[in-house]
C-alpha cells in the first residue's frame, strides 16, 4: 500500500498503558503528512521539470544533431570555398602574371612602333631614291631604245655587207686550215729528227761508258805501281839514313816529309777516283 499523506493522517496506532500522548502523537503525523504532501508536490513538481527537460533534452539533442549536421555542410562548404579561394589566388596569381606578360608585350610593342616608324621612314626614303633610280632608268632605257633603232638600222646595212665578209670569211678559214696543215707537217718533221739525234746520242754514251771502266783499271793499276815504287824509295831512304850526317839527315827528313806528302795526295787521288767509280756505276745503273 503506498503512503499518501491521507494514509499518515488517518494512521491509527492502539492505546496500552502509560503509551505516547495521541494528541502530540496525531499533531505529529499531520506535521508529517502536510511535509510528506510538500515532498510529494515538489516530487511531482520535478517530476514535471524532468519531462519538461527531457524534452528539452531531446529537443537539443535534435538540435545538436541538426547542428552538428549544419557544421558538416558547413565544414564542407568551408572546403570548398578553401579549394575555390585557392583556386581564385591562383587564378589571381596568373591574372597578375598575365599582366605582367601584358605590360611586358605592351613595353615591346611600343618598342616595335618606334622599330617600325624608324624603319617605315627608311624605307620611304629608299622608295623615294628608288623612284629617282627607276626615273633615271626610264630615261636611260629610252635613250637604249634610240639606240636600239639606230642599231636596226645599222644591221640592215651590215647585212647587206655580210655577203662580202662571208666571202672573206671562206677565204681566211681556207688560208688557216693550210697554215695548220703546214705547221703540223713541220712539227713531224722536228720530231723524226729529234727521236734520231736521241738514238745517235744514247749510242754514243753507251760506247763512252763501255770504256769508261777500262780506263778506271788502268788508273788503278798505274796508282797500285806508283805506290810501291814510293815505298820502295822510302825504305831505301830510311835504310840510308844512318851513313849521311846531319845536314844530309835534314835534307833526307825534308824529302821524306814530301814522299809522305805525295803519298796523302795518292790517297786523296784514290779516294776521288773511288768516289768516280761510284757515279759510274750509277750512271751505268741509270743507263
Amino acid at each position: 500500500m503506498p503512503v499518501t499523506p491521507q494514509a499518515i493522517k488517518d494512521q491509527e496506532f492502539q492505546t496500552k498503558l502509560r503509551g505516547y500522548d495521541s494528541v502530540e502523537v496525531r499533531a505529529y503525523l499531520e506535521l508529517l503528512a502536510e511535509e510528506f504532501f510538500e515532498l510529494l508536490e515538489e516530487k511531482r513538481g520535478q517530476k514535471q521539470e524532468n519531462e519538461v527537460l527531457l524534452g528539452e533534452n531531446e529537443d537539443l539533442a535534435d538540435e545538436k544533431r541538426k547542428y552538428i549536421h549544419e557544421l558538416e555542410q558547413l565544414k564542407k562548404k568551408c572546403s570548398q570555398l578553401e579549394d575555390k579561394a585557392a583556386a581564385h589566388q591562383t587564378i589571381i596569381k596568373e591574372i597578375e602574371k598575365e599582366k605582367e606578360d601584358l605590360r611586358t608585350l605592351a613595353a615591346d610593342l611600343e618598342q616595335e612602333k618606334k622599330d617600325l616608324a624608324e624603319e617605315i621612314s627608311t624605307q620611304e626614303a629608299k622608295l623615294q631614291e628608288a623612284g629617282e633610280k627607276i626615273a633615271e632608268e626610264i630615261r636611260q632605257k629610252e635613250q637604249i631604245i634610240n639606240k636600239l633603232e639606230v642599231l636596226k638600222e645599222q644591221n640592215e646595212e651590215l647585212r647587206k655587207e655580210e655577203f662580202d665578209f662571208k666571202s672573206t670569211l671562206g677565204a681566211a678559214q681556207k688560208f688557216a686550215r693550210e697554215i695548220k696543215r703546214k705547221s703540223e707537217e713541220h712539227a713531224r718533221l722536228m720530231m723524226n729528227k729529234a727521236k734520231a739525234d736521241v738514238g745517235k746520242f744514247r749510242e754514243t754514251s753507251s760506247l763512252e761508258l763501255s770504256r769508261i771502266p777500262e780506263e778506271i783499271k788502268e788508273l788503278h793499276q798505274k796508282r797500285e805501281q806508283v805506290r810501291n815504287e814510293l815505298k820502295t824509295l822510302l825504305n831505301t831512304y830510311l835504310e840510308a839514313v844512318d851513313t849521311f850526317s846531319v845536314e844530309e839527315d835534314r835534307l833526307r827528313i825534308k824529302e821524306i816529309e814530301d814522299l809522305h806528302r805525295q803519298i796523302a795526295t795518292g790517297k786523296s787521288a784514290d779516294k776521288e777516283a773511288d768516289k768516280g767509280d761510284d757515279k759510274i756505276d750509277g750512271q751505268k745503273q741509270a743507263a
